[in-house]
């Protein structure tokens, strides 16, 4: 038996009403988790501002909750007493996220989250846990936005301060299609659009942090970029928020370079385009990080031709996108860039774009 000491990180929630908490792994990789003496909370999370911890846990309480008091994310999204549910804490520079079975449950400064805790309620049962894991997050994973700074030969599509350079997406009417769009006059494009960006603004944010934020709630939809596009080569940062979240990038108004959980859904990598019907559809490997964890895209459209790299590995080859509305068409020659929502929560940064000469 071996014993792992985690300072903080399961107060993070109020499961185990303390800061410092010590457990013993057995060889039934199921934990005990023990409270000991009450601490700041928080501590580590203030100390140590970039890791993962990720676990399951399985909650004795009649309610389903984990005893937390108010600020106890672990009401809403738990199962019933007596099953296992998948947990996880990002703490990630001064921000922290709780994940419970998937869905964010907390979202939060880590300043304000310990206050929040300072008044939850202190349970006095101890919790079976399995399946801990933790680790330290890389700088390039943490690193929350800030005012990008292109590299060379590359403009900024995206400022990190406000929506500039940006258009909502609507569904209405089928204006999601490019060839509906193309066929409208000025005047319902125009009133189309209006809505479009409405929408657009209920859901998308720009973060304090710089980061471009879908909270993945029902009436969202994509956004778009204002300008369209012909043969360019992007950059991109992008991560999921939730377990098996789901997103993707349309290039020339189609889709899509596919963007989902690789790891805990389907084991197929993000990056190819899924929509392909007679051309390859998926990526050659998985590339992916975890869901929290930042990803970089590098992409390359050169007439129907699209490369793609994810985190630094080519995945997607020189292979033809489709033209998902009319099979029978070529991909168009210009149109939108969209970044896709799928009903889940998730940031982008870091978004540049060159234009290629034809």
């Amino acid at each position: 038996m071996r014993t792992l000491f985690v300072a903080g990180a399961l107060m993070a929630v109020g499961w185990c009403g303390a800061a410092e908490t010590t457990c013993e792994m057995k060889e039934s990789t199921e934990w005990v988790c023990v409270p000991a003496k009450p601490v700041e909370f928080l501590r580590a999370v203030k100390e140590n501002t970039n890791f993962v911890l990720r676990f399951e846990v399985q909650t004795p309480t009649p309610d389903g909750s984990s005893g937390g008091g108010k600020a106890d994310p672990f009401k809403q999204h738990a199962k019933k007493p007596g099953e296992w549910n998948l947990c996880e804490i990002r703490s990630l520079s001064e921000r922290t996220r709780i994940l419970v079975n998937g869905v964010v449950g907390m979202d939060a400064d880590t300043n304000i989250l310990a206050e929040q805790l300072k008044k939850s309620g202190n349970p006095n049962h101890d919790l079976k846990l399995r399946h801990v894991r933790m680790k330290e997050v890389l700088p390039d994973y943490a690193g929350e936005g800030c005012v990008p700074k292109a590299p060379e030969g590359f403009t900024v599509l995206f400022n990190g301060k406000d929506l500039t350079n940006w258009k909502g997406v609507t569904t209405l009417e089928n204006f999601d299609n490019p060839l509906v769009r193309q066929a409208a006059t000025p005047e319902k494009r125009a009133a189309m659009q209006k809505i479009a960006d409405e929408r657009m603004r209920e859901h998308w944010h720009v973060r304090d942090n710089g980061v471009l934020f879908f909270d993945g709630l029902k009436g969202g939809y994509s956004i778009a970029t204002a300008k369209d596009y012909g043969d360019f080569e992007m950059l991109v940062d992008w991560r999921l928020l939730s377990v098996k979240g789901d997103s993707g990038l349309y290039l020339r108004g189609s889709p899509q370079v596919q963007i989902w959980d690789a790891h805990n859904q389907w084991n197929i990598g993000s990056g190819g385009l899924y929509n392909n019907k007679k051309n390859p559809d998926k990526p050659s490997k998985i590339a992916d990080r975890l869901p929290g964890d930042w990803n970089t895209f590098r992409i390359k459209m050169v007439g129907e031709k699209v490369w793609v790299w994810l985190n630094g590995e080519l995945v997607v080859d020189n292979v033809t996108l489709e033209n998902y509305w009319d099979r029978n068409l070529p991909i168009f020659p210009t149109e939108q860039i969209e970044l896709q929502c799928h009903g889940a929560p998730l940031e982008f940064r870091n978004i540049f774009i060159r234009e290629l000469p034809r």
